[in-house]
């Protein structure tokens, strides 16, 4: 009977261990951890409550819905290979331009925890960053997806224009 605690025990610290490294290799995760410790973020939860909050204050970004709506008619209409290439360079160059404004709101008393909690303005913004950096990445994987479904068609020669006549 101990042994099979002590395997269960075992299997939990694996697995923390391994959502550690997860979190800490993912530049958005490391940066929600951080903020997190400091107690600057207030949502914790499930993959799909961490969506649907990032939905949340996504609406209240009209811009970036706006740009997302854009961009996904773009990638969805687009048949053309160099222009999704073109997409996903310029989202890459957003997704830095991301983290860089991620790492200016981030002081030396956030990494080492000892930022005080009342700046709602900052964490605010911290967390308007890290949505604009998920939804980046989100639109990228959009392109790749596209890409693969454009990369047969192009591969064989077949026009869609030419399948409809």
């Amino acid at each position: 009977m101990a042994q099979g605690a002590i395997k269960d025990r075992a299997h939990e610290l694996s697995s923390f261990a391994n959502a550690a490294y997860q979190t800490l290799t993912n530049n958005i995760d490391r940066a929600e951890y951080l903020i997190r410790l400091n107690k600057g973020l207030s949502h914790q939860g499930s993959q799909d409550e961490k969506e649907r909050h990032e939905e949340e204050v996504i609406a209240d970004d009209p811009e970036l819905v706006e740009r997302i709506f854009e961009l996904r008619m773009t990638i969805a209409e687009s048949d053309d290979l160099e222009e999704l290439q073109e997409i996903k360079q310029a989202l890459e160059r957003d997704y830095t331009e991301e983290l860089g404004k991620l790492a200016g709101t981030l002081s030396p008393q956030v990494i080492s925890g000892q930022e005080s909690s009342g700046s709602f303005c900052r964490n605010f913004e911290r967390r308007s960053i890290i949505n604009r950096a998920r939804y980046l990445i989100k639109m990228h994987e959009e392109v790749e997806e596209r890409e693969e479904q454009i990369k047969p068609q192009s591969a064989t020669g077949i026009n869609r224009e030419e399948d409809s006549d």
